[in-house]
């Protein structure tokens, strides 16, 4: 499905940063010391260019090659470089204390695979690592303008809070809010976001 949906020249999630990451950005622009940064189900880049643009050492992770192939196009075109890796979330094992940010923006897999990934996501944070999320929650299926229609897929603030309830949260919340993020995000959204610090 994937490979299909990035697979013709257009951005489907455009090019230009999700709005709650550039939001943010104060957390992963600090030019003194670049940061090793790992996105999440990034899709066609456009998160990660963002981040490397900015000095850090970034790297995308996709299971859809087509993907990755636009990631690494769009780094060139903006004259930065993002690092790629073609992986499966719901087997994928990351190097523990890997890196200093994972960013997971709409990166949506069913419930049964999530404790997986936030394993693994716990395990590759360094000590003081950030991590920055932005999902669909189930009110989402009243608005239908992005993410998944089935509602097993769909992520609640109490879910991530309770996954990384070890973590210093520095945001949790719940909210619908207007997103306009390419052909496939267009129109009010409703969102968890969640920024969380690991001890």
């Amino acid at each position: 499905m994937w490979n299909e949906r990035f697979a013709g020249e257009e951005y489907v999630y455009g090019t230009e940063p999700n709005d709650f990451l550039k939001e943010n950005k104060a957390l992963f622009d600090t030019p003194e010391t670049p940061q090793k940064i790992l996105c999440v189900g990034e899709g066609e880049g456009r998160n990660a260019v963002f981040l490397a643009q900015m000095g850090n050492q970034v790297w995308a992770l996709d299971y859809a090659q087509s993907g990755l192939e636009k990631t690494r196009k769009l780094a060139a075109l903006r004259q930065t470089e993002v690092h790629t890796i073609h992986a499966d979330l719901t087997m994928h094992e990351l190097p523990e204390a890997e890196y200093d940010a994972v960013i997971m923006i709409f990166c949506h897999l069913p419930s049964v695979n999530r404790p997986f990934l936030y394993q693994q996501i716990r395990k590759t944070l360094k000590p003081d690592g950030v991590l920055l999320a932005e999902l669909y929650t189930p009110d989402q299926l009243e608005y239908r303008t992005g993410g998944p229609a089935n509602p097993d897929m769909l992520v609640t603030a109490e879910e991530l809070a309770q996954a990384f309830a070890s973590y210093s949260i520095l945001e949790s919340r719940e909210c619908v809010r207007e997103i306009h993020e390419g052909q496939l995000h267009t129109g009010k959204g409703a969102v968890a976001q969640f920024i969380a610090r690991k001890a």
